[in-house]
């Protein structure tokens, strides 16, 4: 049985063919003649391979929409920054795609598409223009999709700012002196440094945060989205290799960080990257490599 559609040369046909798991319902786009197929039963769907069309089956309303891509977002799975990035993109479903850089970050190919050579980088498909910076790539994220939600921005001027400030807290006094809780650095003295800074950072962050249950009050912002990846490091290093326990210590921080878990698939897909990330890095022994085999005391 086919559907009689108006025959414009950009819409999709759309019919149903029986197969031995019930019917699936089948498209073809006249502007690029490929078939695509979605199985209700199953709940599967497929997209097209045209550079920057892809079709999505809707289920439920039995309609296709047809989706832009809208860029490529260059990230690592482990890296926090760009975790913030990834945390709204799968909180809003936009149609981003996620690659690795090619070849690597100081390759003269990634260099052309962001000469700082770090990650995160957004492509941007419509004008060809990239934008660094987790926090100004989320910040256009938010306001191109304002009508998507979560709008990751609070209600009132003053839990805008408190969101704000965990963010800003975290960038200045807590992401500088990251690296040496697991990069190489020149000396022991060098590493406590770091690490100290570091959990004096958090022990103030302890006292701003609401938790209630998120950062700034009732509703998810940027200040969650930027601390929840990056909190992971902490978890997960300070307890085998620094002898501190943030969880135990920070009991606000505790109690929001083990909602975030869980507060979206979202949140829970970016906890699954760096958690895999951080594991894979130990598996390898980049730790051991590092000098963190012995706890500090």
């Amino acid at each position: 049985m086919m559907m009689a559609l108006p025959r414009d040369s950009a819409c999709p046909v759309v019919g149903f063919l029986y197969s031995a798991n019930g019917y699936c319902k089948e498209i073809r786009s006249r502007k690029y003649g490929s078939w695509y197929s979605c199985c209700p039963l199953h709940g599967t769907r497929t997209k097209a391979v045209h550079p920057k069309r892809s079709y999505y089956c809707s289920l439920d309303l039995d309609i296709f929409q047809e989706k832009e891509r809208e860029g490529i977002l260059y990230s690592f799975p482990v890296s926090n920054y760009s975790a913030r990035c990834r945390f709204v993109i799968y909180a809003k479903e936009i149609p981003i795609e996620i690659h690795s850089p090619p070849v690597g970050l100081k390759s003269e190919e990634y260099l052309k598409i962001n000469p700082l050579g770090k990650v995160p980088a957004l492509w941007l498909a419509d004008n060809n223009i990239t934008l660094v910076e987790s926090e100004v790539i989320n910040e256009y994220l938010i306001d191109k999709y304002m009508h998507v939600s979560p709008s990751f921005i609070p209600k009132t001027a003053e839990k805008r700012a408190l969101a704000r400030l965990a963010s800003r807290l975290y960038d200045l006094y807590i992401g500088p002196y990251q690296y040496g809780l697991y990069r190489d650095v020149s000396t022991m003295e060098e590493r406590k440094s770091c690490f100290e800074s570091g959990r004096r950072g958090l022990e103030i962050l302890e006292r701003v945060i609401q938790a209630t249950p998120f950062v700034a009050g009732e509703r998810i912002s940027l200040g969650d989205v930027a601390l929840f990846p990056s909190l992971l490091f902490w978890v997960y290093l300070a307890p085998r290799y620094y002898n501190w326990y943030p969880l135990e210590d920070l009991p606000k921080l505790s109690g929001w960080f083990h909602f975030m878990k869980t507060e979206s698939a979202a949140a829970e897909r970016v906890y699954k990257e760096v958690m895999e990330g951080l594991e894979t890095w130990e598996k390898n022994g980049r730790f051991e490599r590092m000098g963190l085999k012995q706890r500090m005391t």
